[in-house]
């Protein structure tokens, strides 16, 4: 299974204006990371109309062999047991708890606990890798949250594709040294168009949603490295439904007395259903099939009605039609 474009666009738009020195979003960007990988390496079951993955996929509890070239012992959420490291990883997840030859050799099952942790004890040490200075050191903190995701994601299943070296390595260097989107842009096309030579149907499924996740420049609040999010000179016309608006506490906003925006708790208890609204913008007498935030069983959705000041009169669906169809 890998993630559906049209998730990774609603999942770029609500990441990108996120500030990760900032614990609350830092927690919500983990979450995200460990849904991404597990999209990407399990079978999540995904709603057909949304893209929207419904559940958290089931976990491989006994080693198999993949379907690469050279197959490879997997376990988990992915993890690769025949990797060199694979072993540091293991010990420095259970602290010799777990014999890892009897989980290789297919005598134990694993646990979706000890998957989660072997899974976060990996991507904290890849991370560390990234942060080295032949890395990504001297800039990883300067990208975008959706920028670094694509970085961390990708690195976890095949550092080779992103990894110092290479042409993508070497554009996005020059994307935050220069702030020029056009190198953000190549850095796109190396995700999408060349790192998929055998044009595997899967692997380029793959690569759309990553480059799509990665396409910063697509945001309507878009955001250069480093930049600050004031935002001074930009004025959008939303759809209601469609457009995500982060929040932003730093922003001048009004109170709307006609449109709210959907806003969830941001934790693994929120419905998938739910989640597909969060931070669209919808009219208090046009809200989703199941009502308002906070009607449907339950639910701890609420409706802000603060929007941003360089949000200009939003446009219903039908307007919409009318005008771009």
């Amino acid at each position: 299974m890998v993630m559906d474009v049209r998730y990774a666009a609603d999942l770029r738009d609500r990441l990108h204006n996120r500030d990760l020195s900032k614990s609350e979003d830092m927690k919500v960007y983990e979450k995200y990371l460990r849904q991404a990988i597990c999209i990407n390496e399990l079978h999540v079951g995904t709603d057909e109309k949304t893209g929207y993955p419904t559940d958290e996929g089931k976990i491989e509890e006994l080693a198999y062999f993949d379907n690469a070239k050279i197959p490879r012992k997997t376990i988990g959420i992915g993890f690769n047991m025949d990797a060199p490291e694979a072993k540091k990883y293991w010990n420095d997840a259970f602290k010799g708890s777990l014999n890892f030859q009897e989980y290789y050799d297919g005598k134990r099952r694993m646990t979706r606990e000890q998957a989660n942790t072997l899974l976060d004890t990996v991507i904290k040490s890849k991370r560390s890798e990234l942060e080295s200075n032949s890395q990504y050191g001297k800039i990883l903190h300067l990208l975008r949250p959706n920028e670094r995701l694509v970085i961390e994601e990708a690195y976890y299943n095949g550092p080779k594709l992103v990894a110092a070296g290479t042409n993508f390595h070497k554009f996005i260097h020059n994307y935050v040294q220069t702030r020029d989107a056009s190198y953000l842009k190549q850095a796109v096309f190396e995700i999408e168009k060349r790192s998929n030579p055998s044009n595997d149907k899967g692997t380029q499924n793959r690569r759309n949603a990553q480059a799509k996740l990665l396409a910063s420049y697509e945001c309507k609040f878009y955001q250069k490295p480093n930049q600050s999010n004031l935002f001074s000179d930009l004025y959008i016309v939303p759809v209601e439904g469609r457009t995500i608006i982060p929040k932003f506490p730093e922003l001048q906003c009004y109170i709307s007395s006609t449109h709210f925006i959907w806003r969830t708790k941001q934790d693994e208890k929120v419905r998938p259903e739910h989640a597909y609204h969060d931070g669209r913008i919808y009219s208090i007498k046009a809200p989703p099939k199941f009502g308002n935030p906070g009607d449907d069983y339950n639910c701890r959705c609420e409706a802000d009605f603060l929007i941003p000041y360089n949000v200009a009169r939003i446009m219903s669906e039908f307007e919409y039609w009318l005008r771009y169809s």
